[in-house]
């Protein structure tokens, strides 16, 4: 009988495959063909001078262009290399990842102990910097409002940013359109006018104007993370 207790689906390439003809449930479909997938890198380290090596993803989920990453840590772990930090936080400075640590068993979600998450410091854009809620005390439960709460967040930053911009268009659209109606006006006007009698320039600077205030009100409706409120340990 097959084991499909939270196990990989693999295809005949050996690729992980997600299948959504059936509603199970389960990441994963065969422990042993997923074992029997792990590709061992050593072999392009000389491809990065020797001195970097290529790291693992222990989990990832993407949606609507945002990426949720999941790093999975043994409790008795020393800790982390410092390139391999180094790269968690520079995804979430791209924009567009989370990166969350969690430390427990291997594969026993019941003995999570403490997540650490690193977001962007605003949604959709590159930044210097980014926030995380340092290591902090979690369980199971803690860790799937996380999830839950970053799947949220994603939700209402699309729709704002589709609000945003199908505002910009009519901004543009309106724009044009008294671009257009000015230019015919004065076609109407003599033509031996040698000054045009409207500045198109600065209608467009005040198209842009309004676009930027618009983008800085998307920016202020910062959805409020719960999970940046957990104590930290």
């Amino acid at each position: 009988m097959e084991n499909t207790n939270n196990v990989r689906n693999i295809d005949d390439r050996g690729f992980v495959r997600t299948d959504y003809s059936t509603n199970s449930g389960h990441n994963l479909r065969n422990k042993e063909k997923a074992a029997e997938s792990i590709w061992d890198w050593d072999f392009l380290n000389s491809s990065f001078n020797g001195k970097m090596h290529m790291s693992d993803i222990d989990g990832v989920l993407e949606r609507k262009g945002f990426l949720l990453f999941i790093e999975t840590k043994n409790p008795r772990a020393k800790g982390m290399s410092t390139g391999q930090r180094w790269m968690y936080e520079s995804m979430a400075k791209n924009g567009c990842n989370t990166v969350i640590i969690v430390w427990g068993e291997n594969n026993q979600p019941d003995t999570i102990e403490a997540i650490e998450i690193l977001t962007p410091v605003v949604w959709g854009e590159k930044s210097h910097s980014f926030n995380t809620t340092g290591k902090i005390k979690a369980t199971r439960e803690d860790l799937q409002k996380a999830c839950s709460n970053w799947y949220k967040t994603v939700e209402t930053k699309f729709a704002q940013k589709m609000d945003a911009e199908v505002k910009a268009r009519k901004v543009i659209n309106l724009a044009f359109s008294e671009v257009a109606a000015t230019s015919q006006k004065n076609n109407r006007k003599s033509e031996t006018l040698s000054q045009p009698l409207f500045d198109a320039s600065a209608i467009i600077a005040q198209m842009q104007a309004k676009i930027e205030e618009l983008s800085k009100q998307l920016a202020e409706k910062e959805v409020e993370i719960e999970f940046l409120k957990m104590p930290k340990i």
